[in-house]
């Protein structure tokens, strides 16, 4: 049986566990629509997904496509002949379930989703939320404004953002040069902290130059100056002035999500 406070089960389905006998050992009766009452000794996981199916009118082949198995993968799990199946999880997204109720590890069957700023909380699983970098111009006050576009949002794994960085610092632009190639393709989701601009010799920023906004290496020159260079080589180095009005230091990278 899952680990699951007996006094907790289900009560939207009358889902109890009835008192173990002797002879067909621990069951769990539930209210099935159109059957009533029933008794079997298969797992809790077994009867939520089979209630959480007939709660949407979705049969098994249904959603064996959603998730591309075949049918009789679901079956066994319904029937209780594979009692921990991998797909659970792909079940619970494609069922919009929570994954520890179909597992039969909790009384909740939905998706708890918290919102705390710039942070989302889904299930205790923390997941950070970074918006749009984009650079809008005024041509009738010929000046450039930056703003946070209502366009889009990023959302990632806490455990991929370094500890040290304040996460409402963080912005996201797509890379559409191939300069950075391999480490940063083109269209790659480039992520960087917008307090963090102060030049480290060869590590990676983005930067606006001229009507450019890019990833590129920076390496501070004796002078003060800065050297821009890309990874691939036909990508000439070239040097600016970092008070020149076409430059500007938007933040250091920490995260580049490649599309393949």
């Amino acid at each position: 049986m899952e680990n699951i406070d007996a006094n907790s089960l289900d009560t939207q389905h009358n889902v109890t566990i009835e008192p173990e006998n002797e002879e067909h050992g621990e069951q769990i009766s539930y209210i099935k629509k159109g059957h009533g009452q029933k008794v079997t000794t298969r797992p809790l996981s077994a009867i939520r997904l089979e209630l959480a199916l007939d709660e949407l009118k979705m049969s098994q082949s249904e959603l064996a496509e959603k998730i591309g198995v075949h049918q009789p993968t679901i079956s066994r799990i319904i029937d209780g002949s594979t009692k921990r199946s991998r797909y659970l999880p792909l079940i619970a997204k494609a069922l919009n379930k929570n994954v520890n109720w179909l597992s039969g590890i909790e009384p909740n069957d939905k998706n708890n989703a918290i919102v705390n700023k710039n942070i989302l909380d889904i299930n205790s699983e923390i997941f950070i939320i970074v918006p749009h970098y984009k650079k809008k111009h005024n041509p009738a006050l010929d000046n450039i404004n930056e703003s946070i576009s209502e366009e889009g949002t990023a959302m990632f794994a806490e455990a991929l953002i370094p500890k040290h960085i304040k996460y409402e610092n963080l912005r996201f632009f797509y890379e559409t040069e191939r300069a950075m190639t391999p480490d940063i393709r083109m269209g790659a989701m480039v992520t960087f902290d917008t307090h963090d601009t102060k030049v480290t010799s060869g590590d990676i920023f983005v930067i606006e130059y001229g009507n450019s906004t890019c990833s590129r290496y920076l390496f501070t020159q004796p002078n003060g100056d800065i050297m821009i260079r890309a990874k691939e080589p036909d990508f000439p180095d070239y040097i600016v002035n970092p008070n020149s009005e076409d430059f500007k230091i938007l933040g250091r990278v920490t995260l580049a999500t490649n599309k393949f």
